[in-house]
């Protein structure tokens, strides 16, 4: 490795789980994590790297996040080796919506109202009054390929991620499965991650994002390449991600559920298969 970036990135161990770019501020912490089971192969006659990863939130209680950014940038240790750099169109998710999650809100009032007349005035007791309203919510992320300004091929993705709250916090989804297929030219690169925070205060939104000082990640496709197909798999990466985001995950309990008024039982199983086709089916929408 040669070059400017010669002292400042990390090498990707590929045989297991790592971290791509981390980031914390008040008590949030964000970890965009590689992950093993990402794979070499073909694409078409060029060769490809699907890469799989995780980004983990870890919200506490009393914060709330409003929106999660994480931009992924790649880029050759030499010019040529960027213009072989390309992000294709089968990444995911593109679009998706987490399950809708209910919560019943109920409010009471008193009041002891008085009356009476000619200097007289008497009680008529006390009554009490019950509303009740039902709130729904839920997550959305958005992915989006980013073109270069020169030759205009695809060599970042961002996705943003929205917590979709009602009044007060309430159990979030902390691990997003993320995936993207790069077409590359079998000689080393690098990947350059950001990541941003948008918090949501008492009066205001306000935001925190990384300095320019995140270490990059140098990334060498094996030496035998492997000439696997990876077509099908690439082509049905927006889906299964999509489908992938839609189930529960494993921090969330049933008991949490119940609390929170989410359907139960086979209803809520024929719900969740409903969203999920919904969001496959918006998500052909915006690749084609």
């Amino acid at each position: 490795m040669v070059g400017r970036y010669h002292d400042y990135y990390h090498v990707l161990n590929q045989n297991r789980d790592q971290s791509l770019g981390y980031r914390e501020a008040h008590n949030v912490a964000i970890d965009c994590r590689y992950l093993s089971s990402s794979r070499w192969g073909m694409l078409g006659n060029t060769p490809a790297w699907i890469l799989l990863a995780e980004l983990q939130i870890s919200q506490p209680n009393d914060i709330e996040v409003q929106e999660a950014k994480l931009e992924l940038r790649f880029r050759g240790t030499t010019k040529r080796n960027t213009s072989c750099l390309d992000v294709t169109k089968d990444y995911g998710p593109v679009i998706g919506f987490g399950r809708p999650v209910y919560k019943d809100v109920q409010k009471r009032a008193k009041a002891a109202p008085e009356g009476g007349g000619g200097g007289m005035s008497a009680k008529f007791g006390e009554f009490e009054r019950a509303t009740s309203q039902t709130y729904m919510y839920r997550w959305q992320v958005h992915g989006e390929r980013i073109p270069d300004d020169e030759d205009r091929l695809y060599r970042r993705i961002a996705w943003r991620i929205a917590e979709a709250k009602i009044t007060k916090q309430i159990d979030h989804r902390a691990i997003w499965n993320l995936g993207l297929a790069l077409k590359h030219g079998g000689e080393p690169f690098l990947i350059n991650t950001s990541i941003s925070i948008q918090f949501r205060g008492w009066q205001k939104i306000f935001s925190t994002q990384t300095k320019d000082d995140l270490e990059p990640t140098r990334v060498t496709p094996p030496r035998k390449f492997p000439k696997d197909r990876l077509d099908d798999i690439v082509h049905a990466l927006n889906d299964e991600l999509t489908i992938e985001n839609l189930k529960r995950p494993p921090e969330e309990s049933d008991a949490s559920a119940i609390r929170q008024g989410v359907p139960s039982g086979e209803y809520r199983d024929q719900l969740a298969e409903a969203f999920e086709k919904l969001s496959t089916v918006l998500a052909k929408c915006v690749v084609h």
